[in-house]
């Protein structure tokens, strides 16, 4: 028989109800639909991740994706938001913040973003992918839609694109 126990026997509460999750070594993140995103610190020594701030985001935030310190956001009709979570306020839960995040796709259903090098790879369902060059992410450049099938998500592995969509699993790789 399976089962499951709280790691620390505790829950964890959120402001909204959570739809994505993604996780690097100190830092949790936790999108909650129309509620935007929160953030948790997590340090493995104590086991308890801390809320360290909520931001509100245009759109529903579906799922997180975390490389480095940029965080990208799918919006489902809002298209995804970028943020540097180095600079955002911390110790802010107590309010939702608004005005952080830069948004891109806004006029794109983005279901899941997926980086690789300096590309975000936005799943957009019916539409298949778009690409966006993030070298410089306060300022992405669309490089072109992409009709591959219905596309739920991407994974980035070995530098292949390996993409989820309703006409099975396909792989590809991006050249510049």
């Amino acid at each position: 028989s399976y089962g499951w126990v709280h790691f620390n026997d505790t829950e964890v509460s959120t402001v909204g109800e959570p739809t994505g999750i993604d996780i690097s070594d100190a830092v949790i993140i936790v999108s909650q639909g129309q509620h935007g995103i929160e953030i948790f610190s997590y340090d493995e020594s104590s086991n308890n991740p801390i809320s360290i701030g909520n931001f509100d985001t245009k759109g529903l935030a579906g799922h997180p994706t975390l490389s480095g310190n940029d965080l990208y956001v799918a919006l489902d009709f809002g298209g995804a938001v970028y943020f540097d979570i180095t600079k955002l306020p911390t110790d802010t839960t107590d309010t939702i913040l608004t005005g952080y995040g830069q948004y891109f796709a806004e006029d794109l259903n983005v279901d899941h973003v997926s980086i690789y090098e300096d590309i975000a790879i936005l799943s957009l369902g019916s539409s298949g992918i778009a690409l966006f060059d993030v070298s410089n992410p306060n300022k992405p450049i669309s490089k072109g839609i992409y009709d591959i099938g219905y596309t739920y998500k991407t994974v980035i592995h070995d530098g292949k694109v390996y993409v989820a969509c309703r006409e099975g699993l396909q792989i590809y790789e991006i050249h510049k």
